[in-house]
């Protein structure tokens, strides 16, 4: 299930006919759910969104495509510590550039907590503007947390752009016992320097 669904995606939609300000708490109880899913808008308060049980796999926080700004500063993401399966933030191209979906220039991070990945970016040629320093113990301490992962098509010629500092705490126990790592960076099938 979906907490904030937008549906901004008429042939005449721009990003500034829709704006999400989730002002309250999302919780997520089940696998695959997703706390806000917003294409094509402004998401300008991420607020506080949980994933409150301790078995759930493959939740999001918030999902951008098609042009989504996230303004992330006030977040509030917990993705509890059943195991790291959990993402705070993905962001999903679709192989044009014009189409991606970005942070706010003026964005920070917000909080994240719990275990997981802050920032899963796909598809999209990744830089400096499109994506933020990611300081995960500015707010939180950091542990357990995947910084930032990139999947797909994510280098420009090779190269990955993106040149910015990524801070993350340490390895930590789940709930199950298990080590789970902090990791700044993860690429997944990536090929480039």
């Amino acid at each position: 299930s979906v907490g904030i669904y937008v549906d901004n995606n008429k042939a005449s939609a721009t990003i500034a006919d829709a704006t999400v300000n989730n002002t309250g708490t999302i919780n997520l109880n089940s696998s695959n759910d997703i706390g806000i899913y917003a294409p094509n808008s402004t998401v300008a308060n991420v607020g506080k969104i949980v994933s409150s049980a301790t078995n759930l796999t493959s939740t999001v926080g918030v999902y951008g495509t098609n042009k989504t700004s996230i303004i992330a500063t006030n977040g509030d993401i917990d993705l509890n510590k059943a195991n790291q399966s959990q993402v705070a933030y993905y962001l999903k191209g679709d192989g044009t550039a014009a189409n991606d979906p970005s942070f706010s220039s003026t964005s920070t991070i917000g909080k994240v907590s719990g275990h997981g990945v802050g920032v899963l970016i796909e598809d999209i040629l990744i830089d400096n503007n499109k994506l933020m320093d990611l300081d995960y113990t500015a707010s939180s301490t950091g542990n357990g947390i995947i910084g930032l992962v990139l999947k797909g098509n994510t280098f420009n010629a090779g190269n990955l752009d993106y040149t910015k500092d990524i801070t993350v705490g340490n390895t930590e126990a789940s709930n199950s016992g298990l080590k789970d790592y902090a990791v700044a960076l993860y690429t997944y099938a990536q090929q480039g320097t």
